[in-house]
């Protein structure tokens, strides 16, 4: 039998729920995209660098993870490996701080 106490709960519970969803899906939801404005600029790769190096040097804290943008580097310059020679040009993605 549903009484005033049980349906006080039931509510309090849904309560609950929709604000942890909500909060989850306001912080959860942009977690891992770059904040700012995607833009690409070519660079032409010097001895000793790897995408890895590269990646070091233009990953920023609103794009934290480095595999997943070697990934997308590999991808915008159809590299089937992760070899790349001195004196070729790479595309590469950059973002804006807004």
């Amino acid at each position: 039998m549903i009484n005033r106490t049980n349906i006080k709960y039931l509510l309090t519970f849904l309560i609950v729920i929709v604000i942890a969803f909500t909060v989850w899906g306001v912080t959860g939801a942009n977690a891992s995209k770059p904040v700012g404005q995607k833009y690409y600029v070519s660079i032409t790769i010097e001895p000793g660098d790897t995408l890895w190096s590269i990646a070091e040097e233009n990953v920023s804290n609103e794009y934290k993870n480095i595999k997943e943008y070697i990934k997308e580097v590999r991808s915008i310059n159809s590299l089937t490996t992760t070899d790349i020679t001195a004196g070729r040009h790479l595309v590469i993605p950059r973002y804006t701080k807004e």
